[in-house]
C-alpha cells in the first residue's frame, strides 16, 4: 500500500503550481492527475476494506471512514477564506502542500498500512458469473 499511499502525494502538485502562477494548461493538467491518484487510491482503499473487514461490519466501518473523512470539511471550508486574506493566498496554498505530503507520508510510515497487499482475485468464477454464463 506504500506506493499507493504516495500516489495520494500527487494531489499536491496542483496547489503547488496554483501557488507558483503557473498556467493554467499545467494546473489542469495537475488537477487531472490529482483526480486519477485520488480516483484509483479511493478504489484501492475501498478494495482492501473490503478484503480485511468482515462482511458483517464493512457498512459500520466504510460509514465510520466517510465521517471521519467529512466531519472537518465544513470547518475547513469557513476558516480558509478569513485565514488566507491574513497570510496570502500563496502560503496557504504551500500550506496545503505541505499538510498533504507530510500527512500522507505520516500515513503510509505505520508499519500496518505500509504492510498491508491485496489478496489476488481467485481464477475460478463466482456462482453469480457461472449463473449469468449457463442462461
Amino acid at each position: 500500500m506504500t506506493s499507493i499511499g504516495a500516489l495520494f502525494t500527487v494531489t499536491a502538485l496542483q496547489c503547488a503550481l496554483l501557488a507558483l502562477h503557473a498556467p493554467a494548461l499545467a494546473v489542469g493538467g495537475a488537477a487531472v492527475l490529482a483526480g486519477f491518484a485520488f480516483s484509483f487510491g479511493t478504489v484501492i482503499w475501498d478494495t482492501a476494506l473490503q478484503q480485511t473487514i468482515a462482511p458483517e461490519k464493512l457498512a459500520r466501518v466504510s460509514a465510520y471512514n466517510w465521517i471521519g473523512a467529512m466531519a472537518f470539511l465544513p470547518l475547513g471550508y469557513a476558516i480558509a477564506g478569513p485565514i488566507t486574506q491574513v497570510i496570502g493566498t500563496s502560503t496557504s496554498l504551500w500550506i496545503g502542500v505541505v499538510w498533504v505530503v507530510v500527512t500522507t507520508l505520516i500515513v503510509i510510515a505505520v508499519p500496518d498500512v505500509r504492510n498491508l497487499r491485496l489478496a489476488a482475485l481467485a481464477p475460478e468464477r463466482t456462482e453469480l458469473a457461472q449463473a449469468a454464463a449457463a442462461s
